[in-house]
């Protein structure tokens, strides 16, 4: 939550969905830190959510690299990996938050209602950002394909 939060103070152009996900990191960042991990809760579910957030580490990778130069092709290889990975680390968290959220509901319906509600926020972060993986994914891949034809003339 520490990246979130301090981008939220030190990042002046930030998408909105993105400004709304960081908010929502550091609020369950902070019931984190009060709960009690022994209950079956949806807290654990936070926990999770976070885990597969840490295991997607490339598209963090390959946001800072629009900030160094690299060829076109480490561009290209870095928004794949980025990619797949991203996708497949949502696939897997949102389907264990699907299932153990349905098994908790009848006993913490509230808190998993409102869970929901804000773990909502992120998936449309998430969402927005393998969207923007996937166009700068073709972006890069067109941009390899140029560099690629002018070195052949050259």
């Amino acid at each position: 939550a520490i990246p979130d939060f301090v981008s939220l103070i030190v990042v002046k152009r930030m998408a909105t969905s993105t400004k709304i996900h960081h908010v929502v990191v550091v609020i369950f960042n902070v019931i984190s830190c009060y709960n009690d991990y022994e209950d079956v809760n949806v807290v654990r579910a936070i926990m999770v959510y976070a885990v597969f957030s840490v295991f997607a580490y490339l598209v963090n990778l390959l946001l800072a690299s629009r900030f160094v130069q690299t060829s076109h092709l480490t561009k290209f290889v870095l928004s794949l990996l980025a990619l797949l990975i991203y996708a497949a680390c949502c696939g897997f968290n949102w389907s264990w938050q699907f299932f153990y959220l349905k098994n908790i509901f009848l006993t913490n319906s509230i808190s998993v209602t409102l869970y929901v509600l804000c773990m909502s926020m992120l998936v449309w972060d998430d969402l927005i950002l393998m969207k923007w993986l996937y166009n700068n994914l073709i972006r890069e891949e067109k941009r390899r394909r140029t560099e690629s034809e002018s070195d052949k003339e050259d």
